[in-house]
């Protein structure tokens, strides 16, 4: 897991603590490597967001169906209270070899809803 640390105005800061900073400019690693939107926790700075899901592989027959909602990690909203992990829609032909399309998603205590769409490989072997 990867932290983001953040000295401001002399102070340290990190994880909920730099959601409510407006970042000006790229955010870089530690080498200087300007780090792409996709792969930022909350580059958008919405106030419910989940982290990037990216590309997943399985071999074909290997499973019969799939929970896509455990890829979901560091869900966030600015509303107190419960946030729920959905599965929107699963396209994959699990014993069948090529691309197949998964959403998913979360729903906070306002009923509000972010989802992501991400892509699901099947391989033959």
């Amino acid at each position: 897991m990867h932290y983001l640390l953040l000295n401001y105005a002399g102070k340290n800061l990190y994880g909920n603590q730099l959601t409510n900073l407006y970042v000006i400019g790229t955010i870089t690693d530690f080498g200087g490597l300007e780090i792409p939107d996709e792969i930022q926790n909350n580059a958008a700075r919405w106030d419910i967001y989940f982290d990037y899901i990216s590309t997943k592989t399985i071999t074909a027959g290997a499973f019969s169906n799939v929970n896509w909602t455990n890829q979901i990690s560091n869900e966030y909203s600015s509303v107190y209270g419960a946030i729920i992990k959905i599965e929107v829609y699963d396209y994959v032909l699990y014993s069948t070899p090529g691309l197949y399309k998964v959403k998913v998603g979360i729903v906070d205590a306002a009923n509000r809803v972010r989802t992501q769409e991400f892509t699901v490989v099947v391989s033959s072997c």
